[in-house]
């Protein structure tokens, strides 16, 4: 390797570095609020539980993983801030009505429902839905899981990669 390919190299990995710190930071900040709303928030409005917790908070870490990659994914695409509100504002009622709990599954059209599952809250519903009203055993909601495993790779991969694009087009 020369100069030139070792200080890429770097540059690459410090970008990586702080878009991992990111995902620390907030996941932090968010997993102390999912601590919340499955332990202290379930019991204190008497929320009947038939998941356990450890399911719970395995299955919620990797929706937890996926949210934060899929946000900086989003974050990642918009040249200002104040874009973002909005799009999101005026895309999240579409997406809930893809989830299937608002209008059935059977009434959507296959391909938005297919399109619907790259976003992580779609498998999430399904899963907590299955685990904690439902009664479901892991092992019924493990394509849920794996899916958000995966969305969490590939909006992490594809955000890092338009971060660097964006932090090297800025520097050039």
């Amino acid at each position: 390797l020369n100069r030139r390919q070792i200080i890429k190299i770097g540059y690459f990995l410090a970008i990586s570095h702080i878009y991992l710190s990111r995902l620390l930071i907030f996941g932090s900040i968010f997993f102390v609020h999912m601590l919340f709303y499955f332990g202290y928030s379930f019991e204190l409005f008497d929320v009947t539980k038939l998941g356990s917790i450890s399911d719970l908070l395995t299955f919620g870490f990797a929706f937890l993983s996926a949210s934060l990659a899929f946000g900086l994914f989003l974050g990642s695409l918009f040249a200002s801030r104040e874009i973002a509100t909005p799009v999101i504002l005026f895309s999240s009622l579409p997406i809930v009505f893809s989830a299937g709990f608002v209008w059935p599954l059977e009434a959507l059209p296959a391909w938005i429902h297919t399109l619907s599952l790259g976003i992580p809250v779609i498998p999430a519903i399904h899963g907590f839905l299955g685990l904690n009203q439902m009664g479901a055993d892991f092992s019924m909601i493990l394509h849920d899981y794996r899916l958000l495993w995966l969305q969490s790779i590939i909006y992490f991969i594809l955000g890092t990669l338009i971060f660097n694009y964006k932090r090297i087009r800025y520097y050039r």
